[in-house]
């Protein structure tokens, strides 16, 4: 059974005197294959930000220049040495919190009318927590939690929890989705917030940035995984081969 060896660190190379803003942390997520390795990066500076990169060298090594990275000049701050290694690389910036009012309850936001979202929240404008991270048997877990001072996240918060796995295995949490050791997850959740309607839903944005010569495949589908629990879900992910990714986008038990 195939296995990557996981490894996570916080602030990559960060030595004094350099000194991060406070709540802002970077995130190093390694999986170390036979022949390559998996290199995540999550920042919460500003709108939460994961770089994916995938090489086909297992000593390829992140480099920060932390000079820029802490004067916001991002622009060539974070790369993967040696750059002939790389096979691809993309980057998720999660943009926006979207409230609509979903009076027929269709949770679908596409086929809502522009007159029932409420102004969107800016992720950017959020207040982040020092990234938390878990190591359990299989797997290991980054999770950040923001916050603004609005009314409707007076008492909330939204989270982004990031997973990446060693072997073959199932979620502990509903759906319980199977993995490998090429798999990784992003699950999103709202925490104690306010609605600004009686029949408020949520919907996350993000954008996604691949290499200009890479050809990435969206698929959209509806899955039932009833082996464990039976469970109604819709997920999107994209055609990488063996080192995919998806993501839950809605979900209902």
């Amino acid at each position: 059974m195939f296995q990557r060896k996981v490894s996570v660190e916080q602030n990559p190379g960060l030595t004094p005197p350099l000194v991060l803003p406070p709540g802002v942390g970077l995130i190093h997520v390694r999986g170390l294959g036979h022949s390559d390795t998996l290199h995540f990066l999550l920042c919460n500076s500003g709108a939460p930000t994961l770089l994916m990169v995938h090489t086909y060298s297992t000593h390829s090594t992140v480099q920060v220049d932390w000079s820029a990275f802490i004067n916001h000049n991002l622009s060539g701050s974070l790369r993967v040495e040696p750059q002939t290694s790389v096979r691809y690389s993309r980057a998720l910036v999660f943009t926006k919190v979207w409230e609509y009012d979903d009076v027929n309850n269709i949770a679908d936001p596409k086929h809502m009318a522009k007159s029932s979202f409420y102004p969107p929240y800016e992720l950017q404008n959020f207040t982040w927590s020092k990234p938390e991270i878990t190591v359990n048997q299989s797997d290991h877990i980054v999770t950040l939690c923001g916050r603004e001072e609005t009314e409707s996240f007076l008492n909330g918060s939204i989270c982004l929890q990031f997973s990446v796995f060693e072997s073959v295995g199932r979620d502990e949490v509903r759906p319980n989705l199977r993995h490998n050791a090429n798999s990784s997850q992003l699950r999103v959740w709202l925490d104690g917030v306010t609605p600004r309607g009686s029949n408020s839903r949520y919907a996350l944005e993000f954008q996604s940035v691949v290499d200009s010569g890479f050809r990435e495949r969206v698929f959209d589908s509806s899955l039932i995984d009833d082996e464990y629990k039976p469970y109604f879900f819709q997920d999107c992910f994209n055609g990488l081969g063996r080192t995919s990714r998806q993501f839950i986008l809605h979900g209902s038990p």
